[in-house]
């Protein structure tokens, strides 16, 4: 598997994972500037979309362990806040390498 891994990589395709813990998000997201205020953080950007759906959305933001890249809630926030589906990519790999 991780030969596979390493050759994929090595012929330049783009291996985005398909979830992160909520914590690698997070740390993520802070890194980045805003997508609708670059004097923010996308992830203050982030947390205003996800508090303005509430509900289900909200819960899982607060208290998910991890977080999927093709979720309903990944996929509506990104699109209020004109995230590209490469740049969802983009996080999701940065993400993918945070540890704690």
């Amino acid at each position: 598997m991780q030969a596979r891994r390493a050759a994929l990589v090595a012929a330049g395709v783009k291996l985005v994972p398909q979830a992160v813990t909520l914590f690698q998000l997070r740390a993520a997201l802070h890194g980045l500037p805003g997508k609708q205020d670059p004097a923010r953080t996308l992830f203050d950007e982030v947390d205003a979309a996800v508090k303005a759906l509430g509900g289900v959305a909200l819960q899982a933001w607060e208290y998910a362990q991890t977080v999927t890249r093709t979720g309903a809630v990944v996929s509506q926030v990104a699109a209020g806040l004109g995230v590209s589906d490469e740049a969802l990519d983009d996080l999701f790999i940065t993400a993918a390498a945070i540890s704690a």
